[in-house]
């Protein structure tokens, strides 16, 4: 018999690891970049490329059920301007170094992400009457992602658990939806900030009952089901080539 017992609903924040280079070259770069003349004419339309950081947050429904991390990565696409309109591609990747551990009635719920990707579109509107050249986009697509999710026991009586640890490592693919704000500080040199929301879907990680509750039969099986939702605000450094 196949018993489904309680919902692990883990709303899992990305720990990534992202580098310090990353942030410096940032920092450097809107520090001592040139800027455009005020009221300058930016011209949008061009391929990129450029790093990303950031950080990710979560708050989930059990007691401490919550975290924060860091990300970084790489991203590149086009964008093409028709006027004030503005519309491209991009796509990103970065490694991840992200762990997620919850409790709940004698049971542990862990999920640890290596890798995150997204490939978007996107689509947005350069602002008037601003003294440097200002881009708002809104952007979508497909998020994907190196998950491992693992379950266990924390009782400190010796078969007296649910199950013993027991994990499931796949590649999750979902979606991912946000906004941003991108400033041109030279003709080639482009700052930004944006959040991302991305579902990753739900995943099931099944165990054994050992010693179980509700009357249940030792072996039992038991399902347990994660769902990895994902907030992230990040900084962008991108350079413009080509037009």
């Amino acid at each position: 018999m196949h018993t489904r017992h309680g919902r692990l609903r883990a709303i899992t924040p990305a720990k990534a690891g992202w580098t310090g280079t990353a942030l410096l070259l940032l920092s450097v770069t809107a520090a001592s970049a040139q800027s455009l003349p005020d009221g300058a004419i930016h011209d949008w339309t061009g391929f990129f490329a450029g790093v990303t950081a950031g950080a990710w947050i979560a708050r989930g429904r059990f007691v401490d059920d919550e975290g924060a991390g860091l990300l970084g990565g790489v991203r590149t696409g086009y964008n093409h301007a028709f006027g004030p309109l503005v519309v491209g591609v991009e796509a990103d990747i970065g490694a991840a170094s992200i762990h997620q551990r919850v409790e709940a009635f004698d049971v542990f719920g862990e999920t640890d992400i290596d890798w995150f990707a997204t490939v978007r579109g996107r689509a947005g509107m350069t602002l008037p009457s601003i003294e440097v050249p200002v881009l708002v986009y809104g952007t979508g697509g497909l998020a994907v992602a190196g998950v491992t999710h693992t379950i266990g026991d924390t009782s400190t009586i010796p078969f007296a658990g649910l199950f013993g640890p027991n994990s499931e490592q796949s590649t999750r693919t979902g979606y991912t939806v946000g906004a941003g704000a991108e400033i041109a500080v030279t003709d080639r040199a482009v700052i930004g900030f944006e959040y991302l929301y991305t579902d990753l879907g739900q995943t099931t990680v099944n165990g054994i009952c050992v010693v179980c509750f509700g009357g249940s039969t030792p072996g039992t099986p038991f399902a347990f089901d994660f769902d990895t939702k994902l907030h992230t605000i990040r900084a962008n450094l991108t350079f413009k080539f080509g037009g």
